[in-house]
């Protein structure tokens, strides 16, 4: 009988002047201000407070962190 492997927990925390966000909340601010984007990419730019997204296709968008 083969034996099942657990998955490992992961969390992703970015930490930066002070602030905390997880992985998770920048994802759902993201997705709040794309609601229906159906392909993002995150890039996170904590010095800036922003997290910059393209949204199928459309580059110039970000949220604040």
């Amino acid at each position: 009988m083969a034996s099942k492997k657990s998955e490992v927990k992961t969390d992703v925390i970015l930490q930066y002047a002070g602030k905390q966000f997880t992985q998770a909340d920048i994802i759902a601010r993201v997705k709040a201000a794309a609601p229906a984007a159906k392909d993002l990419t995150i890039y996170v730019k904590p010095e800036e407070n922003r997290a910059y997204y393209v949204a199928d296709g459309d580059a110039d968008n970000y949220v604040d962190l």
